[in-house]
Formats: C-alpha cells, structure tokens, sequence
C-alpha cells in the first residue's frame, strides 16, 4: 500500500557551515562523510570478558563502514596514548604536534575539552532548566570569562591537524567484514554480531548507532585482540564523544572506486539544497556587490562531497513475534517511536514510550546516546551470565531493575532510560542497511514494541530485501506533496473495514505470549540460553492463559507481515496476558 508523503526529510536543511561557524555537534548531511581523524578505544567486552582495541579511521566515499581484523600491537599503544593519558601527557602529545599554550596558559586540547563540556551543560540548561538564551550569553551567565575571551579572539577550537587524516584504501586480502545486513551471524535478543568467513565481530550495535546518528557513513574499523567491540559504559556516549572531538569532513572519492548513486541527479533545481544554496549566493553577493548575484538559481547546485542516497520505502513493511513488533510506516523524515512494558516484572520501569526525529528533536548525543543498556532484574542478569552472557561484568555499564527501584541508582541518567536505549540499539540495526557510504537509517517513521537484537535484524533483513534501486534516492529528492497523514485512514486501511471481530482477536490473543515481555527472557529460552521466564511466581494470569491456549502459545517465531495483514497494536497484548 502506498501512502502520501508528509514532510521533508529535513524540515531545515543544515547549510554547509566553514570557518569559525562550524558546528560542535556532527550531523548527517546530503553528501558521504567520514572521520576528520582517527581515534582509538581499548577496552572490556560485555559479553566475552575480552580485551579488545579498536581504532576508526576515515575511508573514502563508497568504501562504507566495515571492520577489518589487525595483528596484535597494531593500535594497542595508540589507545594507551588516547585512553590512559591526563591532561599533562595530553599537553605533552599537543606540543610536538605543534600544539601550544595561549597567554592564559590553556592548550589547544583543553580549549577543545573546555568548549565541548560548556556546550553539553547550554544543552542540558535548555533542556531541563527551561534556558532560553545563546551559547554566549550562557557561558556569560556561568562566568566563563577565559573561555568567552578566547572564542571571541580565534572563533571556535581547530584541530591540531592542518589536513584532514588521509584514509587507507582497503586491502583487498584484508580480514574484513562489511558492517551490513548481508553480514549478520547468529541472531539472538542479547546483542549483534556481523560475520565473514575470515572474522567475527560482536555487539556492535553502540558502536554502529553512534556511527550513524553522527554522519560517519565511511569508517574503517580496525579490530585488534577479542572479537567484541569494547562496551566503554554501556552506552554509547562515549563512542559520540570521540567522533566529536576527531570531527567530520566530505569524505574524499577514490578514482578507481566509482561510487554507486552518486551521480543520480535530484532533478530539483528548487528543492531545499538548491534553494539554501542561492540564498547563500545571493546574501554574498548583497555583502560584495552586485557581481554573483544570481548565482545559483536556475541549476542544481554542487555539492562540496560525494552525494548521499536514502532508502525510501514507498510501503509499511513489518515484522513482529506474539505482541513485540518493528513497522515502518512511510514518510519523509527520520523518526523512530519505542515502547515497552515491563511493569510486571521490574515496576521501575513500567511502560514507557518515546519518540525521536533527528532533525526536530535534541542531538543524538544528548537525547540518547547516554542511555545504557539494563536488564528486568538481577536474576535475569545472573540467568545471562550462567547462560554465557555478561562475561565482562555489569558493574557500571549495565542498569540492574530491583522491583520498584534501580540497584544501582548512581547509574541512573533518564527516567526513561531503557527507551531510550532502544532506540538507540534500533539504530545501530538500522545503520546496517547502508551501502556504499550511504545512509543506513531509512526515511519513515520506525515505531518498535518490546523489540529485542533479534527482532531488529529480522526487520532490517526485511527492509534490505525487499528495497527496490528505485528506492534509494538523494536526501534533498524527498518533497513530494507536502501533505499530512490521515493516521485513522491509513490503520483502517491497513487493519481493513471494523478490523478483526472480537472473536478472531480472542482465538489469536495468546499467540505467542511472552515474546518480548522481558528484554531477554521470556518467549527466547532457546536463544538465550534457556533462561526461565522472569514471572516464576505469577499471578495466576498467564498461566490460566496459557493452559487454554497451549498450542497458540507454541509459536514464538518471527513473522513477516504484509501491510493488508498487519495489527500494528499485536496481538496476545489485551485479554489476561496484559490489562
């Protein structure tokens, strides 16, 4: 079924900002970038216990993200340098790349530091504190008199780098798995893990969603010791802190590497890009005279990088496994809604929901890369353990719900935590419908429910298959008639005229239940090792259920769904298995 577009994918497209207005913030944009330089982590994996270092190095356009396997001692010493330095070796590191102090005695990397940590807490101020002013006028307000004095003498902190980092072309008897749907081992609720006959690599979904939500579409990923990558705090803060301070920038084209789609023509001569790109002419030309004045009006306007396609599904694809479900419903924008219910078994954290647009809502960084992952209880943590998982520990990385209250409330960053971290591991399984240096996150509104790791990649290996080429189109390609959903008309169209009888809703109510209840457990015991469900006790209600429905309640496989088919509500979620 094809439904009406709505909106723009950007309702405000970014301008290609130079000099001392470059934003702090990294963002996708109409045209593949990639890393303005490498960085490097070293750390524990959640599941295996390993040590592992992993270095993200830029790449060229069309190379994409993929992770490549290197001998030990490759990186191991660069992390140590990166990771385990205070600010004296820092300065240290700073001066021989020809960092120096300024008369206040502040280096180039503590002025970085400075401004990004200013800037987090202007964020934080407006957003819970009700702050209504400029980044200037905050830093005022706060009494950075050193900090406002030097943005105000040099503008915003460079790098130290007067180019950005040449990328590596990648080898081609390289160990190397291609961070793509095409690549996905083993699914299981628990986390996932990409593949190749040469290498494996685990838990990537942090790593990948970071990637993504910043703009990195071209990375190279060197592995080097275990095959998970590091879980740094649980979240993946600390991956978006680092692409923060290494930077963007247009990733290069590769000569003998055509990339495919780059040279597909937006036909807009009027579209938002152009249009940003004539206003800019235009006010130039006002500041410098009349010379340029119409510069660019009439032509499609050139992009400073390799063009970037989207994947634009014309159609509701769905998956869903008893009550837990993943739909895309078409329209122009990136926006995902998550919900979950686990007021059973972990009361603390009860039913959320939330939804979040890229270009409408607070930056990734902010609104959700902060949120770490949890678990319903501490016998479901120590049930993942005994079953194989959660090897490196859990202390300070992983939220343990203790019935009304968190076990550790010092971990805790958001009321909604475990949303928002759904989301975000929704989005590091979304990265993996990239191709080429393109966008992995598909336009549409993405709303998930109770979605685990293996949910999301039977989704995404739905959307991968069913993508037509017509499909993918450049970002600023998405106008159409600008028209607002009818969401009553299109769920009676998908659901069909009344929807299903009260009767047919009561003889598939149980199928499946428990799929999707708890984050590991329950309807995924062979996954997960055969963990028992969390509501050992009960209260009378799922099992009086399930003896009435036994052979319903067999079947927890997931199932594609067409769109005339789908029950966006899922079914086995009223009658006595939820109220």
């Amino acid at each position: 079924m094809e439904v009406k577009r709505t909106r723009l994918a950007i309702d405000k497209s970014p301008e290609v900002i130079e000099g001392a207005d470059v934003p702090l913030l990294p963002m996708p944009t109409e045209y593949q970038q990639t890393l303005w330089a490498s960085f490097t982590v070293s750390g524990i994996g959640l599941h295996t216990g390993e040590t592992a270092c992993v270095r993200v190095r830029p790449a060229f356009a069309g190379e994409g993200r993929y992770f490549v396997r290197v001998p030990q001692g490759t990186n191991a010493a660069r992390a140590a340098l990166e990771m385990g330095l205070g600010l004296e070796d820092e300065d240290e590191a700073g001066a021989e790349a020809g960092e120096g102090e300024d008369e206040a005695g502040m280096t180039d990397a503590e002025y970085r530091q400075m401004t990004l940590d200013a800037y987090s807490d202007y964020l934080t101020a407006m957003d819970q504190q009700g702050f209504n002013a400029s980044f200037m006028d905050y830093l005022e307000t706060e009494g950075y008199a050193d900090l406002i004095q030097k943005l105000r003498d040099e503008g915003p902190p460079r790098y130290v780098f007067s180019d950005p980092e040449a990328p590596q072309p990648r080898g081609e008897d390289e160990d190397m798995v291609p961070a793509h749907a095409s690549a996905l081992v083993e699914p299981n609720p628990v986390n996932m893990s990409l593949g190749s006959e040469t290498m494996t690599v685990m838990t990537v979904e942090a790593l990948l969603s970071a990637l993504e939500a910043c703009g990195v579409d071209n990375a190279r990923i060197e592995v080097e010791g275990g095959d998970e990558v590091p879980t740094i705090d649980g979240s993946a803060e600390g991956w978006v802190e680092r692409i923060c301070a290494s930077g963007l920038c247009p990733a290069p084209a590769r000569a003998d590497l055509p990339v495919w789609g780059a040279d597909r023509p937006t036909g807009q001569t009027d579209g938002p890009w152009a249009r940003l790109q004539a206003e800019k002419a235009q006010a130039r030309a006002a500041a410098g005279g009349a010379e340029g004045e119409d510069e660019g009006e009439g032509e499609e306007a050139e992009l400073p990088g390799v063009r970037k396609l989207v994947l634009r599904p014309k159609e509701v694809v769905s998956v869903h496994r008893g009550a837990s479900f993943i739909t895309l419903y078409p329209e122009d924008t990136f926006r995902l809604t998550a919900g979950l219910d686990r007021h059973v078994e972990a009361p603390v954290i009860g039913k959320q929901w939330k939804s979040w647009a890229m270009w409408e809502d607070m930056h990734y960084k902010h609104a959700l890369a902060e949120a770490r992952s949890f678990v319903s209880s501490p016998e479901q943590a120590m049930g993942l353990r005994d079953a194989g998982w959660l090897q490196g520990g859990t202390e300070g990385c992983v939220l343990i719900a203790y019935g009304e209250r968190w076990y550790d409330d010092e971990l805790v960053r958001f009321d909604d935590e475990p949303v928002r971290y759904q989301i975000q591991s929704l989005i590091g399984a979304l990265s993996l419908l990239a191709r080429d240096g393109h966008s992995g996150l598909p336009l549409g509104h993405i709303v998930s429910y109770d979605a685990d790791a293996e949910l999301a990649a039977a989704f995404v290996a739905k959307l991968a298959e069913t993508a037509r080429e017509e499909d993918w189109v450049p970002i600023v390609d998405v106008t159409g008639p600008s028209e607002e959903i009818d969401y009553q008309e299109l769920m009676a169209e998908v659901l069909g005229e009344g929807g299903a009888g009260e009767g047919e809703a009561g003889e598939d109510e149980g199928a499946g239940i428990g799929a999707g209840e708890g984050e590991f457990e329950e309807g995924e015991q062979g996954a997960a090792g055969g963990l028992e469900a969390e509501d050992e006790e009960g209260d009378g209600e799922f099992e009086e259920f399930e003896e009435g429905e036994e052979e319903e309640a067999e079947d927890d496989s997931i199932i594609d769904v067409e769109a005339e088919d789908l029950d966006p509500r899922g079914k086995g979620r009223g009658g006595k298995a939820r109220r």
